[in-house]
């Protein structure tokens, strides 16, 4: 610890702050760039991580609107790889399908 000059009763608590209530489950301590010290625990402590059991979670997208107030955003389309023409298309097959299923009724 002398290396990294930091104080056992800092390290002592910042492991409790992070849930290790054993020192020994600290596999290294270091002072960051940012005078912030980091805790790297043993790998038999550390919290599970989705490669650690046959689990593969599907990707979080984060919606991006077309259609803001009557009209098409072309800044947003660009990041879906779309043209003007793409939210009129869909527009449209939605629209011919929901007549349709209307006029089952």
């Amino acid at each position: 610890m002398y290396k990294e000059r930091l104080e056992i009763e800092t390290l002592i608590t910042q492991s409790r702050v992070n849930g290790y209530t054993d020192i020994k489950q600290i596999y290294r301590a270091t002072k960051e760039q940012t005078r912030e010290n980091s805790l790297i625990p043993n790998e038999d402590v550390r919290p599970l991580q989705p490669k650690d059991i046959p689990l593969h979670p599907t990707p979080t997208y984060i919606r991006i609107p077309i259609i803001i107030d009557g009209e098409i955003q072309t800044s947003n389309l660009s990041y879906l790889i779309k043209d003007q023409d793409w939210p009129i298309t869909q527009l449209t097959s939605y629209i011919k399908n929901w007549i349709k299923g209307s006029s089952n009724i």
